[in-house]
């Protein structure tokens, strides 16, 4: 099994936060472009929500596992097996937004670290590709 590990060491700052939600959403319209679709599991629908201070989601049909679930406050061990299906790779890539944006805050871990630096790299290129007019600060540092 194929398994992510996740904990929230202490609260995210408001800011930081609302960088995490902006960019997820980023990552998750990056990979419906590619074919690799998630949805909300969470009872609202929403997959992503700055207001309500959580992230939840998975893969969709056949391509579904189990659910990643993260929240703003929520300062628990976590952890999300993808049974490697399509939908890790937002698993990996929105791991690695909430990674780059409170360090101080998370603890995570995958399985296969090999998987985690190939969606590093990509993110790094797709995501968050330097904009003309952007300044550094934007850049993603990882």
């Amino acid at each position: 099994m194929y398994t992510h590990y996740y904990e929230l060491k202490k609260p995210i700052d408001d800011e930081s936060w609302k960088k995490i939600c902006i960019d997820t959403k980023k990552v998750i319209k990056y990979y419906k472009k590619l074919n690799i679709n998630v949805e909300a599991n969470h009872p609202s629908g929403i997959m992503v929500s700055n207001k309500k201070k959580y992230i939840n989601f998975n893969g969709i049909g056949d391509d579904s596992y189990e659910t990643f679930s993260f929240g703003k406050e929520q300062m628990r061990f976590n952890f999300c097996k993808t049974n490697q299906n399509e939908y890790d790779k937002v698993v990996c890539s929105v791991m690695l937004v909430i990674y780059h944006h409170a360090k101080d805050c998370v603890s995570m871990s995958s399985d296969k670290k090999l998987t985690v630096e190939i969606y590093k790299k990509k993110i790094k290129k797709k995501i968050y590709k330097k904009k003309k007019n952007q300044n550094k600060t934007n850049k993603l540092k990882i």
